[in-house]
């Protein structure tokens, strides 16, 4: 009989799958409040959203962890925006950037 016991410890470090925007179609023109929505993969537990006023996102005005799959902005009249994703999963891990978007608000 032995004293000690084996034990098996599993180790998830599998980056997941970005969730994907969806809604206003990229490149859109689209009036205040702006109805953000996206795609969520199915081993997200939680979405950061980004949206900056710049296409390489050195100005993010906005950064927002959520578990929804949707999210309500209200920018300033005439201005573009882009936005984009990265999706964290239950243990922690954190996908690469989604595809951006664009939108004008109106």
């Amino acid at each position: 009989v032995s004293l000690f016991a084996t034990r098996n410890i599993t180790v998830d470090f599998t980056q997941p799958q970005a969730s994907e925007p969806s809604l206003p179609a990229d490149n859109a023109a689209v009036a205040n409040p702006v109805d953000l929505s996206w795609n969520q993969v199915s081993d997200a537990f939680n979405d950061s959203l980004f949206i900056a006023t710049d296409s390489l996102f050195v100005n993010v005005i906005q950064k927002k962890l959520t578990d929804k799959s949707n999210y309500s902005f209200t920018g300033s009249s005439g201005n573009s925006y882009f936005w984009r994703l990265k999706t964290s999963d239950q243990a922690g891990n954190w996908s690469s950037y989604s595809q951006t978007f664009k939108f004008k608000v109106k």
